[in-house]
This record gives C-alpha cells, structure tokens and sequence, in this order.
C-alpha cells in the first residue's frame, strides 16, 4: 500500500484553496447576489410585468409605418420645437407608441425630457397609473438603486466575486457532475443542502458562467478604460465613433419643414428584411434635421447595443450614412452582450432564460444555508465569537432570501392598493419593496428560532395575494384572462400562485426543522464512532507528563452544536 504524503502545516492542495476561496467569494457578496439574480430573472419579463402593472391600458399593437405617421403628427403638434425627438413603434410585448422629447429650454438641473404614450388605433395619449413596472427590477439588477455610479460598481464588483466562486467551484468539486445525479433531500442538514447546491450548479452552469462574464463584458467601459483614455480625448468621442446610431448632429438655425418619416421606414424594413426597433429625429423643423432609424434588437443575438441603422437627411429624404456590418471584433462583443441581454429570445426561449436563471438565484441561496450548515457542525462548544457569526449569517439569509421574495410581493401589493392617481405612487412601490426587506431583517434577528418557518410563510402569502388583489381591484383577473386567452395577465397571476406554493411548502418544511429534536443524540453509529476515535486520536498526542484518561473518551464538542448556537428553523 502506497504511504499517504505528509504535508507540512499551511501545504494543501489546490482544491482545498480553491474550497477557501469559493466558500468566502460566495459569501461576501451572496446576499446581493441573491437579489441581483432574481431582480435579473425578473427583468428578462421587463414589459409583461409593466402590462400588469398598468391594467388600465389594453391596446392593440399596429404595423410600424402606421405608427410612426401617428407619433409624427403628435408631435408635429405637441413638440414642435423640441431638439430630439425618439420614436419607439409598438410591438407584441409592448403595444403602445412610446415617444420621448427633448425640450429647447430645460429647468436648471433638468435634461428636459418629456415621455409620452400614444394608443396606435386612436393617436391619443394613453393615461394610466404611474408605476416604474419591469424597469425597476432591470435597473436594480445593475443599479442596485444607487445613484451612478456606484451601484454600478458595487454590482460590478459583485459580479467578479461571483465569476470567481463560479470556477473555483467548478475545481473544487472533483464529483460535481456525478453529484448532479445525488440529490438526497431526506438527508435533510448538510447533505441536502450540498446536493441541492450541486444540483442546481450543473443544471445551468455554462448560463452562470455566461450572463454573469457578459454582465462584466456589459460594463467593460467603466471597469477598464485604459484603452479609450489612451486613444481618444474624452469617453463622448469613443461612443459617438462605435455608437454611430446615437450621434448628434448639429442645427443650422435655418427653419425647413420635416419630410414624411413614414416613407423612409419602410424603405428601411425592406432593405433589412426586419423591423424597425426606434426612430431619432435630431432638430426637427431645422434645415440640419436628420432622421435616423435602427434596427429591432430582436432581429439578431449580436443586436443588443449595436444594431444596423440607417441615417437619412431630415429635408429631403436623401440617406446619408447606413450600417449593416460589423468587424469580427465587434460583432463577438455583440453576441456577448446580446446573449446577456436576451433581448432576441422569443417566448420559449425566454422562459428558458427565466428557469435557468431563478436556478442560479436558488444556487446562491443555497450556498448560502450551506455555509451555516457546515459551519454548525465545525462550531466550537462555548466561543461567543463563532456563535455570534452564525446568528449574523443565518439572519442576514433568511432576512434576505425571503425579505427580497416579499418584496418583490409588495411592489405588486402596491400597485393595486395605491389610489391610481396618487402622486409619486412610483416611488411608493420601490419603498414597498425596501420596507417588506427591512422589516424581514430585523424580524430575522428578533426572532431567531422561527425566523425562517415565519418569513417564508410571510413571503408565500404576499405572493398568494397578489391574484387575489387583482381580482378585487381590477376586471382583469384569472376569471377574465383565462377564457379571453390574455396570456400576459394570466401568466403573471399563475406564476404567482406557483411561486406562493413553492414558498409554502418551504416554510413547511422550516416548521418541521424547527419542531424535530436535535439530531445529536440520534447520530448513526458509524458517525459517533468516527467521533470517538477523533477523540482518541487527539489524546495519544497528548504531553506524556498529562494524567492518562480513566474513561471513554468523549465526543467531540462539536457535536454539541445546539449547547451554545440555536439550531432554530433553518428547512
């Protein structure tokens, strides 16, 4: 038999490194990991959760020539001598014309932009409860809600340390794919949780390793800018030359009317063989307008930020400048970004995207439960330090697996329980959501023993609610969506509901864990004999001037987790 290597102390192998670094990678930033993923999730479904959240309107899209002859008018009429004027035709997941203006004289302090929504069949504003809708989970999911740019590095930062627990994870677990086919939940501790983490890690691994690399690619001009700063000026001279689609052209001060946009759209759709995505008129009614019309993002993986377009004089209609193609370079950076964006994924793919994604989230809050888990059964009988750091991380995971969950249910609750014509009701569904997590964190720390059966209780009923809600203040409920086949509406309530069954029965099983007795006692026998010769391997190193034991060695105090830390209610 080959003899076992000695190691001499602090020599270890590269998996036991890698296992230290995955292990605190994944906790530093788990807890915001954690609501970036499910906000992330959430936003991939950005405009149906808008459409819910504004019940009010029900209108039907309309071909894209006929829309933008509709917003020209409008704001011929309305906005005549705005600078810029941006044109977004609708489509099937958002049916409206979205029109957004920039004034001539802004407030101080104000850049002046002016949002509108017209009804493609009627040309008449759209007026309906304000809400921020899928586009607060979007921008959290990088912002955070934090003023620029801060959230944008915090979230950033949080995306490296996830890459990096990624692989590292990836080398530590030398069984990982075979572990993918071990999934023991009736072992219930550890190895349930580690099984649980496993599985849900290999599940969507090469998504994990994708949106969260593309996630960084995303920012990678704020996050390494050396490049920009050594060939150009300042950072607008870099996007006004890769994003061409977004220059500015300067005004003549020479009055000349507008030609007919509608036109020039469908010159552009059949030169694409594709639709059109928006429409930038820069100085509308001067004679150095320009009308530039990009491509839907839809149309193409690598359309993300860098779609083809088509630039045409504003007077006569002559083009000027036109996109189709791109360098390898840039067309791999596209499809990088595109692919984290998915913003080219049609219904089945996107929900694909959306399951794979909530995997990940549960892959961060597992390994976050998976860190108490080992940690109770390594804890030291009487060190106050250590039973301290488990109260914190154990509180800080229950408070935010579920408080995020609830408050996501509460910026729903909002929406239907605020008077619609309440002013700055916006602002009050993102508080909604703050208060639902900030009441969950220090209930998690107030009670310790029944925090987790009782926040996961809380969450599943807000999630349970939320139907019934929209049935009580609304026509278009479950009811209504169902027979009528309005999939948006009828979705968003099942979804719901799932997700309230999902909750419940975790909190269930929470109860179960809180009421069983300690498992100490009950250990197999093969576990309290591998105690006992831990024990008995500790003393024969003992000083040979200590008194030799009259007794059986005792079992590690280890074991005695629930002397000093509460196993509370952790499922």
């Amino acid at each position: 038999m080959k003899a076992a290597k000695h190691k001499h102390p602090g020599e270890e192998g590269i998996r036991q490194s890698m296992s230290w670094l995955h292990t605190w990678a994944g906790l530093i930033f788990g807890w915001v990991l954690f609501a970036m993923f499910l906000t992330g999730s959430l936003a991939f479904f950005r405009p149906e959760i808008t459409r819910w959240m504004q019940p009010e309107v029900q209108a039907q899209p309309a071909p894209a020539v006929q829309a933008v002859a509709t917003a020209q008018r409008y704001l011929a009429e309305h906005a005549p001598d705005a600078k810029r004027w941006f044109i977004t035709p609708p489509s099937d997941r958002e049916p409206l014309i979205q029109l957004l203006y920039q004034t001539p004289k802004p407030k101080p302090g104000e850049r002046g932009f002016v949002r509108v929504k017209l009804d493609a069949a009627t040309g008449e504003p759209v007026t309906a409860r304000q809400t921020r809708g899928g586009d607060f989970f979007y921008r959290f999911h990088f912002e955070l809600e934090t003023a620029f740019p801060w959230g944008r590095w915090l979230a950033s930062i949080a995306g490296m340390f996830m890459l990096v627990a990624i692989i590292s994870g990836i080398i530590t677990h030398k069984k990982i794919f075979a572990d993918f086919f071990t999934f023991r939940p009736g072992k219930g501790g550890q190895r349930a949780w580690m099984d649980g983490h496993n599985v849900l890690s290999v599940l969507g691994l090469p998504f994990h390793l994708m949106i969260t690399f593309s996630g960084l690619v995303l920012f990678m001009v704020m996050l390494m800018p050396a490049g920009i700063q050594a060939v150009y000026d300042n950072p607008r001279q870099f996007t006004s030359e890769v994003f061409k689609a977004n220059k500015i052209t300067p005004p003549q001060n020479q009055p000349a009317p507008l030609v007919d946009i509608a036109p020039l759209v469908e010159q552009a759709q059949q030169h694409w063989q594709g639709r059109l995505g928006r429409v930038t008129v820069n100085n509308p009614g001067d004679a150095g307008a320009t009308i530039t019309l990009v491509r839907n993002v839809g149309d193409g993986v690598s359309y993300g930020l860098l779609a083809p377009f088509m630039r045409f004089d504003g007077v006569t209609g002559a083009l000027q400048e036109a996109e189709d193609d791109h360098s390898a370079t840039v067309v791999t950076t596209g499809v990088i970004t595109g692919l984290h964006l998915g913003l080219f994924a049609e219904p089945l793919l996107r929900w694909f995207y959306f399951i794979v994604s909530l995997a990940g989230t549960a892959m961060v809050a597992t390994g976050l439960v998976l860190w108490i888990a080992k940690r109770r059964q390594k804890a030291r009988q009487g060190d106050a330090r250590e039973a301290f750091s488990l109260r914190l991380v154990d509180g800080l995971n229950a408070g935010t697996i579920a408080g995020v969950v609830f408050g996501v249910a509460a910026v729903f609750l909002a929406n239907r329980l605020l008077p619609a014509d309440m002013p700055g009701r916006q602002v009050w569904e993102v508080r909604a959501f703050f208060m639902a997590w900030g009441l969950s964190l220090v209930y998690a720390f107030l009670f310790q023993r029944r925090k987790w059966q009782d926040l996961l209780a809380i969450a599943a009923a807000a999630l349970a609610l939320v139907p019934v809600v929209n049935a009580l203040t609304t026509d278009r409920h479950l009811g209504v969506s169902l027979p009528q086949g309005d999939w948006v509406m009828a979705g968003f309530d099942l979804t719901c509901l799932a997700s309230a069954l999902f909750f419940a029965w975790m909190a269930v099983k929470a109860a179960r864990a809180r009421k069983a007795p300690a498992r100490t006692a009950g250990k197999p026998r093969a576990a309290r004999n591998e105690a006992v010769k831990a024990a008995v391997a500790a003393t024969a190193h003992t000083p040979a001037t200590a008194p030799a034991p009259t007794h059986e060695p005792a079992v590690p105090a280890a074991v005695h987790r629930t002397a000093f830390e509460p196993r509370g209610d952790t499922p």
